[in-house]
């Protein structure tokens, strides 16, 4: 990575420039296809609503986005309002525009720490090997731009393009190369830095695209993660059918906390040269 590359902690900066109003910068090197990594544009979501809150005493619990067109490279905003400040809780929305056009568009549910009431993960990790016991990862394809700035070591589901037969699961340790904090914009976009498990299927790259995701932080507030730790994304392809997957996620520490689970909608769009957008 050049110094003309910025780390996540850039990319995903958000300035405040009036009321309600955050600029980005889409940068090139966090392109997937014709526009943003995914998890990036959810980030710039996640953190404009955040400035606006102004509350770290309510985290992000629940975050839903759709995802209407391509964000292109270059500047943008989003606009944050509020749908309603309770004595706990707070609902916001957002907005990705550029050129007065929604790119995409977010709702967030902040609230402060409730009783803690049988407290506790619903499902064991998944048993993979640890972090320093797997390999880079080397996929039989071509990856997307964004993908020089995050590290991948499969050792979860199958290889992609390994056919219909193969498990619709795919997934591994992961982790920012560049240093950056553990917050609720990074744990969403790691859940979307792997490929669709749907390529585990498929017998050549297919042009996609994430339409909707819906994720929730069932770990904040909770111990930090420090910088540059790997994480371990899982998504399995519940169903894939009529030209959709649905996509089911998880992300977990290396100590086996369950920090995040998200439900993606990808669209299968075409034919593609070797890419993955």
């Amino acid at each position: 990575m050049t110094s003309a590359e910025p780390s996540f902690v850039v990319a995903s900066a958000v300035r405040a420039v009036g009321p309600g109003r955050y600029a980005v910068e889409g940068d090139p090197s966090w392109l997937q296809g014709r526009g943003a990594f995914g998890g990036l544009v959810a980030a710039w979501l996640v953190r404009a609503m955040e400035a606006e809150l102004a509350d770290p005493e309510r985290p992000l619990r629940a975050f839903g986005c759709v995802l209407c067109a391509p964000a292109r490279p270059g500047p943008a905003e989003v606009h944050v309002r509020a749908l309603r400040v309770g004595l706990n809780v707070t609902f916001l929305e957002a907005e990705l525009r550029r050129r007065e056009r929604v790119v995409a568009r977010a709702s967030g549910t902040f609230a402060r720490a409730g009783p803690r009431v049988a407290d506790g993960p619903a499902v064991a990790a998944p048993d993979v090997p640890p972090p320093d016991q797997v390999s880079p990862w080397s996929p039989p394809m071509a990856l997307p731009a964004y993908c020089q700035h995050v590290a991948h070591a499969r050792c979860f589901g199958a290889e992609v393009l390994s056919g219909p037969g193969a498990e619709p699961a795919l997934g591994g340790w992961t982790w920012f190369r560049a240093p950056t904090p553990d917050d609720a914009a990074a744990r969403v976009a790691l859940l979307d830095a792997w490929p669709p498990a749907l390529f585990t299927r498929l017998t050549a790259p297919r042009a996609v695209g994430t339409v909707a995701m819906a994720c929730h932080l069932v770990d904040l507030p909770g111990p930090a993660v420090a910088p540059g730790t790997p994480l371990l994304v899982t998504a399995r392809a519940a169903v894939t059918r009529g030209g959709s997957s649905e996509e089911r996620g998880e992300l977990w520490t290396p100590d086996g906390r369950l920090l995040a689970t998200s439900l993606q909608t990808v669209a299968v769009l075409g034919e593609l040269g070797g890419h993955v957008t």
